[in-house]
């Protein structure tokens, strides 16, 4: 999926950017695997009100779930490095929406845990993009997993791709207490994590998520940015460049 890197040209600083990064893009799967598992353990602890089709929906979440782990660990057994280097791109046209809504399953269990839903919009015609699929879907995942973190209890988070002239637009608007703008100033920064409007911090976590993203989405030749007001929720988004445009494609080279 990306360039391999020989072992011998890794830093110490980015052994432990790439450990710390994969470590936390781990958790998302983990977490919502471990979540699901609760769930049908709690379905089956009464067979008389056993629901088949709600125990298949999910098993296909745990399927779901397992894949994705096992593509990051592959990622990370084959010395396939992502944020932490600035290797070549190993990418296809893709077209962006159809990608991105398959970054939903991974953190649906996270949403149900909290009664909250995602409310996916895609434009009628394809936004063709050139990139790496699975490192777009970790940009989302990321995206996704912190607006539910930072949202309220059966809040909708919405996830919308819009075409511009030379750029596909992706926004993620949570409903949360949003981001004060001096926050906004370095929130894409590593481990920076932010206060809310009352002055408080933010729920735990690395604050590695958003530099992820950052760094995933430059990779790609695009940008990143958000928008908010305090109490009124946050609107993270990203540019990548469209397919046939003039805008520049990062250099890339075929998968192995």
């Amino acid at each position: 999926m990306v360039t391999q890197v020989p072992a011998s040209d890794w830093s110490s600083h980015t052994v432990h950017a790439l450990m710390a990064e994969v470590a936390h893009d781990l958790c998302t799967p983990v977490y919502s695997i471990g979540t699901t598992v609760e769930l049908l353990l709690d379905t089956f602890e009464s067979l008389d009100k056993l629901d088949k089709d709600e125990a298949a929906r999910l098993l296909v979440r745990v399927r779901q779930g397992t894949r994705w782990l096992q593509e990051m660990l592959a990622d990370l057994t084959h010395g396939r490095l992502a944020a932490a280097t600035s290797d070549e791109l190993s990418g296809k046209p893709l077209n962006l929406g159809r990608c991105l809504e398959r970054s939903v399953p991974i953190v649906q269990p996270l949403l149900d845990l909290r009664h909250q839903r995602v409310d996916v919009r895609l434009p009628q015609r394809p936004v063709v993009v050139w990139g790496d699929e699975h490192l777009l879907r970790r940009v989302v995942v990321n995206l996704l997993s912190n607006a539910a973190k930072y949202s309220r209890d059966e809040d909708t988070v919405e996830l919308e791709v819009a075409a511009e002239p030379e750029w596909a637009l992706v926004e993620v608007r949570d409903h949360g207490d949003g981001v004060r703008p001096l926050d906004q100033m370095r929130i894409f920064n590593r481990h920076t994590r932010v206060r809310r409007s009352d002055g408080a911090l933010q729920p735990v976590g690395s604050g590695l998520g958003l530099s992820i993203v950052k760094s995933l989405v430059e990779r790609h030749g695009g940008s990143v940015g958000v928008r908010s007001e305090a109490g009124q929720g946050a609107t993270f988004w990203f540019r990548l460049p469209r397919l046939g445009t003039r805008r520049r494609i990062p250099r890339t080279r075929s998968a192995a």
